[in-house]
């Protein structure tokens, strides 16, 4: 008798490695490289790595890597894969396609603990994109490479960018629907004597009968294990973190994985032993309808993605120089090769070389330190920077990556320190869905069985099928994708859908008063003191135009007639004023506390002292235009929402806004500090509060908030701690803004209640045990899109009632 060999399988990768197999630490291994990996993850104490996925790593065996990444020792190439670098940082995505599992993204997360200089690495399952921070001084780009292929995840770089410039990513699902609907088109076809109930007397017949039966079960293979592949996954993945108390939610992987193994063991049963007709057809067409269904579902998010719409109406120019003159621009527009005038506090919106001006850049919006760096002439400024001082041009590198800079927007380090995730709405739904349907599944069961056990399987699969939450899951995201869309035509800019959410329930509006009712642009100005002379308003000018204050584009504009000089040195003191060198003078502008005046000579109506060389020289009175349309504004929230002015300004205005807000809640004279501790005690009272503001002194208000809304005359003084950002032209539709987004929120729940009753019934067809497992599976996606389609048609029939559209 001759010896049966045993199948010796890959500790990494499970493959066969029974001839040129390496043995270490009591295990097998098919290769040098697969031996090498478990080292690596060993010695760090990571092989928790194989408890998420038995066999979880990609085969080495043919892996060579000398000398193929050493063009990563370049650093002019390595310079053009980077999205930012510093003297400490260096930061890229790359391209992964061999990542598979949950296993591959729990490694690749903690990339960190076997690499020393990776500071953090960040997966995208879907897109197969690892964000990647590195430290250059710990490692290189050329190690880090050459480590993740060592593990089995070797990169597709490419020099315009590693992740963008794929040209096209392997589609499993489709490659599912095609096996699937083979295999499924003929068991059909092979099904047809069960179909027709055909009595085949003859013994060749009934032959050919019971190989077509045994044929079946072999198409129904591939069926199972590769077309509800993914579905089995989720569904052991989701039990094994509930046995592990990471998560007390089961995946909706769960009905539908005990659905489809119901039909495929219960046909092996049929098949076997009791040689009759199974359920192979329902279990091929039960998969298909549902991977076509997830295929259309995925094309439908695509086609009406929010996150696309946002970052294509991503609300950020910038002033470009060309033929001496200057004008604003959408940095969709801008080109390689343009000059950009960045005004202090202004973020950079594109890869850029400083060509004139000092350069004081605050990499705190890319890499959460907010200490200056010093740039010379000549020298890369990466897009994210925010210049602190002087105006400085800077020459376009690159054309702007609308999703860069939407990256930049999400960076964890600009998030608030309390942002209310607030997803009850779904929360309620999920939480307990699987297992109400799989209490319902068992109950079907058990009664069937006692009163006809021939419809137990059909009327537990059934039920299995139809419990579909995909419609309760996907109704938020779409709805409220397409208000963003709807605000983003406008010129309304949410941050995310939670933040039309928070608008819902906000119960107090604060307002700023300079720049937010009051517009910069028409505001009447006078300027009372020593006279000045045409060389002093050109220090004026020349200093005003380094800042995006309102107050200082008012003296700057007033200031038409003045030449413009460098500025030597600039700084602005939030919320106080700003200080500068102009042609060796020193010059002030700002408050009575900022300039030191005293009491005796302080007056009343002014706004802005001036001194040049620390003499005071007079004031500037600024007589604000208000906003077009503030009467109805105020009017109509002051009957939905308690309303409250803080200001920095005198109170001099007073008289003038008594007519719209209550006098105890006009506030004047507050410093920045003061607003934030000023809506800290409102919440703290359990009130929702949304704040406007300029966004700039304001900023800190803005972060505090429940809803933060920055408005902006121009759109380019871009501010992270807002949640939005408002054109100034667009502020009298902010009541409108508010209402759709508490009939959004409405049309959400109207979505969750047909969702329900979609089940209700569905599933007291399917308890009847008359609903098939295959109509069940049509009925799923069906019900998704409709779900779907009822939440967009609705959002934009209630956008057009309020004229949004």
């Amino acid at each position: 008798m001759s010896a049966v060999l045993e199948k010796v399988i890959c500790h990494h990768c499970g493959e066969n490695c029974q001839e040129s197999g390496v043995y270490f630490d009591d295990k097998n291994f098919c290769c040098v490289g697969c031996k090498a990996v478990y080292e690596i993850l060993s010695d760090k104490d990571l092989c928790t790595y194989y408890d998420l996925n038995q066999h979880a790593g990609v085969s080495l065996k043919s892996k060579n890597f000398d000398g193929k990444f050493e063009y990563l020792g370049i650093n002019e190439i390595v310079d053009e894969l980077l999205d930012f670098k510093s003297n400490n940082l260096h930061k890229l995505n790359l391209y992964l396609p061999d990542v598979h599992c949950s296993s591959c993204v729990w490694l690749l997360e903690n990339l960190q603990k076997v690499k020393k200089g990776v500071i953090s690495s960040k997966l995208n399952f879907t897109k197969k994109e690892l964000e990647l921070a590195y430290s250059p001084n710990d490692t290189s780009l050329k190690e880090i490479v050459e480590l993740l292929a060592t593990l089995g995840y070797e990169p597709l770089i490419s020099l315009n960018n590693s992740a963008k410039n794929v040209s096209k990513k392997s589609n499993k699902l489709l490659k599912q629907i095609a096996v699937t609907g083979f295999c499924a088109g003929n068991i059909m076809l092979l099904s047809f004597p069960e179909y027709f109930n055909l009595d085949l007397d003859n013994a060749v017949d009934a032959q050919y009968q019971s190989f077509f039966l045994y044929l079946n079960v072999l198409l129904a293979l591939p069926v199972f294990f590769y077309g509800a592949s993914d579905y089995l996954k989720g569904a052991y993945i989701s039990l094994k973190e509930l046995l592990a108390k990471n998560t007390k939610i089961l995946s909706v992987d769960i009905p539908i994985s005990l659905g489809i193994s119901a039909l495929f063991f219960r046909s092996l049963y049929e098949t076997f032993f009791n040689h009759g007709g199974a359920y192979w057809d329902s279990l091929a067409g039960l998969v298909l309808f549902l991977l076509v269904g997830k295929w259309t579902q995925t094309k439908t998010f695509e086609f009406l993605s929010f996150e696309r719409n946002y970052k294509s109406y991503f609300p950020l120019a910038v002033q470009v120089a060309s033929n001496k003159s200057t004008d604003y621009r959408s940095v969709e527009s801008l080109k390689k090769g343009e000059v950009m005038l960045i005004h202090n506090e202004e973020l950079i919106p594109a890869d850029a070389i400083l060509t004139e001006g000092k350069a004081y850049i605050d990499y705190s919006f890319v890499t959460g330190e907010s200490e200056p760096i010093r740039i010379n002439e000549g020298e890369l400024i990466y897009a994210g920077g925010r210049q602190k001082g002087d105006n400085i041009c800077l020459e376009v590198q690159k054309e702007v990556s609308q999703s860069y800079l939407t990256q930049l927007w999400n960076n964890a380090a600009l998030k608030k320190n309390e942002v209310k995730q607030d997803t009850k709405l779904s929360a309620a739904f999920s939480k307990y869905f699987t297992y109400i349907t799989l209490g319902i599944a068992i109950s079907t069961g058990i009664y069937w069985q006692f009163n006809d056990p021939t419809l137990v399987w059909p009327a537990l699969t059934a039920v299995l099928m139809v419990a579909c939450p995909c419609a309760l899951t996907l109704s938020m995201p779409f709805t409220m994708g397409a208000v963003m869309n709807i605000f983003g035509r406008n010129n309304f800019y949410v941050k995310n859908p939670v933040v039309i959410q928070q608008m819902s329930e906000i119960d107090e509006l604060i307002f700023d008063k300079t720049g937010t009712l009051t517009k910069s642009s028409s505001s009447e100005i006078r300027y009372m003191g020593e006279p000045i002379i045409r060389e002093e308003k050109a220090l004026i000018k020349s200093l005003t135009k380094q800042s995006l204050h309102p107050i200082s584009k008012i003296i700057f504009t007033n200031m038409a007639e003045a030449d413009i000089f460098k500025a030597d040195y600039f700084y602005e003191h939030k919320g106080a004023g700003i200080e500068g060198f102009v042609k060796s003078k020193h010059i002030k502008l700002g408050s009575a506390n900022f300039l030191k005046i005293p009491k005796s000579e302080r007056v009343k109506e002014a706004s802005v002292y001036l001194k040049i060389d620390r003499v005071l020289k007079g004031y500037f009175v600024i007589k604000p235009s208000y906003r077009e349309g503030l009467s109805e504004v105020l009017t109509e929230v002051n009957g939905e929402y308690k309303t409250q002015l803080l200001s920095g300004d005198n109170s001099k205005d007073k008289k003038h806004l008594k007519g719209f807000f209550e006098t105890e809640n006009l506030h004047f004279g507050l410093k920045p500090q003061e607003k934030l501790d000023f809506i800290a005690e409102l919440q703290n009272q359990n009130k929702n509060v949304m704040m406007l503001g300029d966004g700039l002194n304001d900023a800190g208000a803005l972060g505090q908030s429940d809803v933060g809304i920055a408005i902006s005359e121009n759109a380019q003084a871009f501010t992270p701690a807002s949640d939005a950002i408002m054109d100034a032209a667009k502020f009298k539709l902010l009541p409108k803004f508010l209402l759709f987004s508490k009939k959004a929120v409405n049309i959400v729940k109207l979505s969750f209640l047909l969702s329900l009753v979609y089940n209700f019934i569905c599933i007291s067809w399917a308890v009847t045990g008359q609903l098939s497992p295959v109509v069940a599976a049509i009925f799923m996606p069906l019900s998704s899109i409709s779900v779907v389609l009822f939440a967009i048609v609705l959002t934009h029939i209630s956008a057009k009632k309020l004229k949004l559209v």
